[in-house]
């Protein structure tokens, strides 16, 4: 489990996070303590990005991502936070190649777990109905 933390105050804004990652599922789950969750995404102003959860974007890295961005946004600012968040969307729909095959798995993946969650749910539903009786 990833723990973040942003402090604010009319002046600045601290970002913290944990450098822990956990690769795989019980029993047989990794756990690595060298990961990166806080990247600068502008060379020229003071914005960053925390990443949390899959640390890639359809099977790309977020890092080289990041940096791909940061190099290709070069010397430009924008006034507003909110702006470069949606350069940076814009940046990952538009500009990275994502092959079909990772967008199938990625699909899969979601599918997956809404299917996952359902399954619980309807478990849950199944085994008060047959409680009630």
């Amino acid at each position: 489990m990833t723990a973040e933390i942003a402090i604010l105050n009319k002046s600045a804004v601290a970002l913290a996070a944990d450098s822990a990652v956990t690769i795989g599922r019980p029993p047989n789950a990794k756990i690595y303590n060298t990961v990166n969750k806080i990247f600068e995404l502008s060379a020229d102003a003071p914005v960053g990005v925390m990443v949390y959860g899959r640390l890639d974007f359809m099977g790309l890295p977020f890092e080289t991502l990041i940096k791909q961005y940061r190099k290709e946004l070069a010397e430009k600012t924008f006034p507003h936070v909110s702006e470069y968040c949606e350069d940076f969307r814009n940046f990952l729909m538009n500009k990275i190649p994502v092959p079909d095959l990772e967008r199938t798995k990625n699909l899969a993946l979601i599918l997956n777990s809404h299917f996952y969650l359902a399954n619980i749910e309807l478990d849950k539903l199944v085994r008060e109905d047959i409680e009630k009786r």
